[in-house]
């Protein structure tokens, strides 16, 4: 059930809650039990759905407070029928109810204007020919009057259910899009654009079973050259390293690993892989500018081989690391490699 189809049925509730009261209190005492009925029905239904629409909570209930108001509306109209029918109302007043129990949730609007025009031309073609008497066209205006307001609600409901659906079909598109958003920020480091640790686990599992290359880099001197030339000179480096990776290794595999240290990852082969990283190596020196008369460099250290399981792939990191501060030791500048064997490679 819809809350379209809760809320008309709240409304048609309050409506003929309010007609079997005065109907109770005006009419023949044989009509007092269906009367209570349809009342009781009637208010159960408008205070489930009052109580839904600021809780949200108890669909179920409203559900069932919406089906026993219509079986009781029905059984009203067939209650007068049998009643009526001396009177020559006939069964006129049970398709009058239950038009109006029914109709708003079956009918689309778009047949209740071509239905209403039908109803009314025959009320007024009746009269004239006086194949009814005076209560069966009194009773078809009745049912003509009842299906002419339960379209009209069924019409202004039906609008703002789409304009809701339509306004909540937004937001969950800009919902989608600021989620997309924070899931790239939460992989994305903010500087330099580069995946993060955070990628890093997990991106993890895509390297099991494959043979990689694994690379960690950093700048020589950085500390020296925040002191002297300031942060924002040290951040133009980490972002220039960071782009000449991401050119030739290509943006999943690159990752800003801590500081100015860069991770790379490949699944490539490692003689190409090695021509990679000298062109990194050389376009950055090239590019990097002098610090205090000497120039800005970086140093490289990487090993190759297969990985078979998420601690293979730490173990490879471990053995970059101590790659990468062999380049260093060895004059700087440098890059420095190893086949991974399983062993102690560090």
């Amino acid at each position: 059930m819809s809350e379209q189809n809760l809320g008309v049925g709240a409304l048609m509730a309050i409506f003929t809650t309010v007609a079997s009261v005065v109907g109770a209190l005006f009419f023949p005492l044989e009509g007092h039990t269906i009367y209570l009925l349809t009342s009781v029905t009637g208010i159960a239904l408008i205070v489930a759905s009052v109580y839904y629409r600021q809780t949200r909570k108890r669909l179920g209930l409203c559900t069932a407070a919406l089906a026993l108001y219509i079986s009781a509306s029905v059984m009203y109209g067939i209650f007068f029928s049998i009643v009526r029918t001396g009177e020559g109302d006939h069964f006129m007043v049970l398709i009058a109810m239950t038009v109006w129990a029914y109709c708003i949730f079956l009918v689309p609007p778009v047949l209740a204007v071509p239905s209403i025009a039908f109803i009314y031309s025959s009320c007024i073609h009746f009269a004239e020919t006086g194949v009814f008497d005076e209560v069966r066209v009194s009773s078809m205006a009745i049912l003509g009057t009842c299906v002419s307001i339960a379209s009209m609600i069924r019409y202004m409901t039906t609008l703002q259910f789409f304009s809701t659906e339509k306004q909540l079909r937004i937001a969950n598109d800009e919902l989608g899009m600021l989620n997309r958003k924070l899931e790239m920020t939460s992989r994305r480091d903010a500087l330099t654009g580069l995946l993060n640790r955070y990628s890093l686990r997990r991106d993890f599992e895509g390297y099991e079973g494959f043979e990689i290359c694994v690379m960690l880099a950093d700048i020589d001197e950085f500390k020296r050259v925040n002191d002297t030339s300031g942060h924002e000179s040290g951040d133009h480096l980490l972002v220039a390293l960071a782009d000449l990776m991401r050119l030739h290794f290509g943006d999943s595999c690159c990752y800003r690993y801590g500081g100015d240290e860069f991770l790379v990852i490949s699944k490539i082969d490692s003689g190409d892989f090695d021509e990679r990283a000298h062109r990194v190596l050389e376009e950055f020196c090239a590019q990097s500018g002098d610090c205090e008369g000497a120039r800005v460099t970086c140093s490289m250290g990487y090993v190759y081989g297969l990985c078979s399981s998420a601690e293979d792939l730490r173990d490879f990191l471990r053995a970059a690391d101590a790659r990468l501060y062999e380049a260093k030791g060895a004059g700087k500048s440098r890059i420095v490699s190893s086949c991974y064997t399983g062993e102690d490679d560090a």
